[in-house]
């Protein structure tokens, strides 16, 4: 079982790591309480295999190229693979948590041969079908597949038979899932063309980028663009460039020794003190005091 205290990923493509999921047995099993997360949550970010996922403790608020999902304490979700999303605490619950547990898995752990009977009458409508890359389950709209996916964190990985059981649970939540897809949310955005933005900052940050490079990189005009970052990113590209910036700052403060101006340099900020100024904003803390934190939880 991962339990991560922060997202992990491929920086220059934004996809997710998910460590200890193989062929041979392609899931996962998470337990994450995202108010230990910097910012109280997980970047833009997506990750190959599907996501389901039930709230213990706290509410979140997810957020995907298509829309916007509240999922209160004691709901459930669904999100499909390749799916741009990020999440935020809303509230935390009764401890002070906002505790998630998710399965994640390739689909080929239930299908079994693609193309099979299984594939094409349960499995295809669903990941075929880009108004349906998050589902919102709740004990009005889907009590059966809330139920189900709840007892399914119940499985204990030392009890005999486990792997079988849990495929047959996640087999009997999918079925749950295909009756509860009854409304679709529908987005005109491509995914494809968001990812080659989001890559092309990531790969770019630490130069004098503009928003018109930018927007070259996907062949769409600078309205456009802007457009898009705000309608679907719920951000201006400005935000998100000094976001990646900001992620990769925090990484060099923690991995090398270097100064805090080599370090601003290094990660495309004009100035210290403009460095200084947005880094206070998002962590609370100036770089220089954030470093030294960092050092003395590493050496307790």
């Amino acid at each position: 079982m991962l339990q991560p205290k922060r997202l992990y990923y491929i920086a220059e493509t934004s996809e997710e790591l998910l460590p200890g999921m193989t062929k041979e047995f392609p899931y996962l099993l998470s337990v994450v309480d995202l108010q230990q997360y910097p910012e109280q949550g997980a970047p833009w970010h997506w990750h190959k295999p599907v996501e389901i996922f039930y709230m213990e403790e706290g509410s979140l608020v997810y957020d995907t190229p298509g829309g916007q999902w509240v999922f209160p304490e004691g709901s459930a979700g669904f999100l499909s693979g390749d799916v741009l999303h990020r999440s935020h605490v809303l509230a935390t619950g009764a401890h002070g948590r906002c505790l998630q547990k998710l399965h994640f898995f390739d689909p080929s752990f239930l299908i079994g041969e693609p193309g099979s009977r299984i594939h094409q009458h349960y499995f295809l409508p669903i990941l075929s079908d880009p108004s349906l890359e998050m589902m919102a389950l709740s004990e009005e709209n889907a009590p059966e597949a809330v139920r189900l996916i709840r007892e399914s964190f119940e499985l204990s990985e030392s009890e005999p038979g486990y792997e079988i059981k849990l495929r047959n649970q996640l087999s009997l939540i999918w079925l749950e899932l295909t009756s509860a897809a009854k409304v679709a949310r529908h987005t005109d955005i491509d995914p494809s063309r968001m990812k080659r933005m989001m890559r092309y900052v990531q790969e770019h940050y630490p130069e004098k980028i503009s928003i018109k490079d930018i927007a070259a990189s996907s062949l769409i005009s600078e309205r456009e663009f802007y457009r898009m970052f705000k309608e679907h990113l719920k951000c201006t590209p400005v935000d998100y460039l000094i976001s990646i910036r900001l992620e990769q700052a925090e990484r060099l403060l923690k991995t090398t020794d270097e100064s805090i101006s080599w370090i601003c340099q290094q990660c495309g900020f004009g100035s210290s003190s403009y460095f200084g100024k947005r880094f206070l904003e998002r962590y609370g803390t100036p770089p220089r005091d954030w470093r030294r934190s960092w050092q003395d939880k590493e050496n307790i």
